[in-house]
C-alpha cells in the first residue's frame, strides 16, 4: 500500500512539474516553435525538389533536342534518283530473304503434297507485297510515291518460284540452288524497278 501511494505521489509530482514547465515557456511558444520547425522543413524539401526537378527536365530537354535533330532529315520524304534506287535495292533484297526463309520453313515444317501449302505461300507473298508497298509509299520521287515501281505480276512469279522449291523432291532440292534462283529472279525485279526511276527522271 505504501508503494502504491509512493508511485501515485511520484506521478502527481511529475504532472505538476510538466504543468509548471508548460506554464513557464508558454504553450503558445511551444506550438509556435513546432510550427516554425515544420515550415523550415517544408521549405527545405520544396527547394530540394525544385532543384532536382530542374536537373531532370534539363536532361529530358536535351534528349528531346537530340531526338528531333535525328528525325528531322527523315521527315523530308522527298528522295532523289540514287536515294530512291538504294531504298528499292534494300526493299527487294529483304523480300528475297523472306522468300528464301519461307521456302525452308514450309519445307521443314510439313510433310507436303502438291498444293497443300499454296495458301501459305500466297499469304506470305501478299503480306510481303503490302509491306514493301507501305515502305516505298513513305517516300516521294518527283511528286510520286516510290511504290509506283511495284507490279503485281512480280508477285505471281514469286509465288510460282516458291511453289517449285517447296514441292521439289528431297533428292533434287538444295538450299544453294534455291537461293541462286531466288536471287536471279529478285535481281531482275530490282533492275526493272530501278529502270523505272531512270525513265521517270
Amino acid at each position: 500500500m505504501n508503494e502504491q501511494t509512493k508511485a501515485v505521489s511520484e506521478l502527481s509530482r511529475s504532472a505538476i512539474d510538466l504543468a509548471q514547465a508548460a506554464g513557464d515557456l508558454g504553450a503558445l511558444k511551444v506550438i509556435f516553435g513546432v510550427f516554425m520547425v515544420m515550415m523550415l522543413l517544408i521549405i527545405a524539401m520544396f527547394v530540394y525538389q525544385t532543384f532536382t526537378t530542374s536537373k531532370r527536365l534539363a536532361v529530358v530537354e536535351d534528349a528531346a533536342k537530340k531526338t528531333i535533330g535525328y528525325f528531322t532529315p527523315i521527315a523530308d520524304r522527298n528522295v532523289g534518283r540514287e536515294e530512291g534506287k538504294a531504298i528499292i535495292r534494300e526493299s527487294v533484297t529483304r523480300t528475297a530473304t523472306v522468300i528464301k526463309y519461307g521456302i525452308l520453313k514450309i519445307r521443314y515444317e510439313n510433310n507436303l503434297s502438291p498444293g497443300s501449302a499454296d495458301d501459305r505461300i500466297k499469304g506470305l507473298i501478299r503480306t510481303e507485297h503490302n509491306d514493301r508497298n507501305a515502305l516505298l509509299g513513305r517516300f516521294m520521287l518527283v511528286n510520286r510515291k516510290l511504290s509506283f515501281v511495284c507490279e503485281e505480276s512480280d508477285d505471281s512469279a514469286m509465288i510460282e518460284l516458291m511453289k517449285e522449291h517447296v514441292y521439289m523432291s528431297k533428292d533434287k532440292f538444295t538450299a544453294s540452288l534455291m537461293a541462286q534462283e531466288v536471287n536471279y529472279l529478285m535481281d531482275g525485279v530490282k533492275a526493272r524497278y530501278q529502270n523505272k526511276i531512270d525513265e521517270l527522271l
